[in-house]
């Protein structure tokens, strides 16, 4: 099939498209994840530092060790996140999904690192508790300069791999369709483009087979267009034309020849280098019976 000249034109064309939209899906999809990872970390981190002053109050007068758990869980039914909130020591005093007593020290956490360092943190890792991967925003709980504690909230990252297998999806059948048409317009393109060389390969091979005919193009090929195709077109023509004459002009001499040499009383015979009768004239017939 590569042979063909029609798929050495039209393979590398569609590969090249291939190639690209690919690479670009991939760009794509990247880039989409960032985006959302984006912005669910400004979503976690505006929603956090609201529930951070509505919080401080409670942290501070902690009186009630079941109360920062009916608010965290509050806030999480209304807000869709798990949400965890953690004294300045890492001691966890609220949670809206465990059982906070048997939660480990949470200080050494990456996201509440970050917090006590900048304010804010932000961490993915696997959850054992929702046996999920999620994505926590921290932030930091500051009362007349004295950090007291810390608001955490977490989303699973389902719903972003959801978002993307979408995307992906949506991206592979479009891939696939441009690919498609691709594939059917180059191999029109590369076809209408032999098609000229076709028709002079058809009067070539005539002219091969049968040299007495030299066919011309005139009406199968438009002798018009400017590109390297016409400019061999018109020389093939050109070629023909010669041939055709030239083929006339020895036919003539030809007819000449047999002329004289049939009214000739004198016998000739013209024979070739092993003695074989090349040509011989009616006299020599009527010499030799």
């Amino acid at each position: 099939m590569f042979r063909s000249i029609r798929w050495q034109i039209a393979f590398p064309y569609v590969l090249l498209i291939l190639v690209t939209l690919i690479g670009l899906g991939f760009y794509i999809t990247d880039f989409a994840r960032s985006t959302y990872l984006s912005d669910l970390d400004r979503e976690l981190g505006a929603e956090a530092l609201l529930i951070a002053d509505l919080a401080k109050d409670p942290i501070l007068d902690f009186t009630s060790p079941s109360l920062l758990d009916e608010m965290a869980q509050n806030w999480s039914q209304r807000l869709g996140k798990r949400i965890t909130i953690i004294r300045a020591d890492g001691v966890v005093i609220g949670e809206s999904h465990d059982d906070r007593s048997q939660m480990d020290n949470h200080i050494g956490r990456p996201e509440i690192v970050q917090a006590q360092q900048t304010g804010s943190g932000v961490s993915t890792r696997y959850s054992h508790t929702l046996g999920d991967f999620l994505l926590y925003k921290a932030v930091s709980l500051v009362e007349n300069g004295e950090e007291i504690g810390y608001v955490r909230l977490a989303i699973p990252l389902n719903s972003v791999e959801g978002q993307i297998s979408r995307l992906q999806r949506a991206l592979t059948i479009a891939t696939v369709l441009i690919t498609l048409a691709a594939i059917i317009l180059a191999i029109w393109i590369a076809g209408r483009s032999m098609q000229p060389l076709r028709h002079l390969t058809r009067a070539v091979a005539q002219i091969a087979s049968d040299a007495k005919h030299a066919p011309q193009l005139a009406g199968e090929v438009d002798q018009l267009a400017v590109d390297e195709i016409g400019q061999l077109t018109r020389a093939f023509n050109a070629m023909s034309i010669r041939l055709n004459n030239q083929i006339a002009a020895l036919k003539t001499e030809q007819g000449k020849m047999a002329a004289v040499l049939s009214e000739m009383s004198d016998g000739v015979l013209i024979v070739d280098e092993q003695g074989k009768v090349q040509l011989i004239n009616p006299a020599a017939e009527e010499m030799f019976n």
